[in-house]
């Protein structure tokens, strides 16, 4: 799972999840796309002070791969971040 921690000042990659940063002020995102018997899905899910926010799930075609699976995932926090930032 991608960890994207932002800021208005700042852009900040990481690997991890919601417990891998120390700055409860900090918007955390995680996202996910992944393949498994079941399906092929993406979804990301954004934290702040160590408390979900917001979440957003998807399923892909069993024909998609889990790389195609995480572009849906980073769309979809893109657009929520732009969102977010304008408000």
């Amino acid at each position: 799972m991608g960890l994207t921690s932002f800021s208005l000042k700042m852009i900040r990659l990481a690997d991890g999840g919601p417990d891998s940063l120390t700055d409860n002020k900090t918007i955390q995102i995680c996202t996910d796309g992944s393949k498994a018997e079941e399906g092929v899905g993406a979804a990301f899910c954004v934290f702040q002070n160590k408390i979900l926010h917001h979440e957003r799930k998807g399923q892909l075609t069993n024909m998609s791969t889990a790389y195609q699976a995480e572009l849906p995932a980073l769309k979809e926090v893109v657009i929520y971040a732009t969102e977010f930032l304008n408000k």
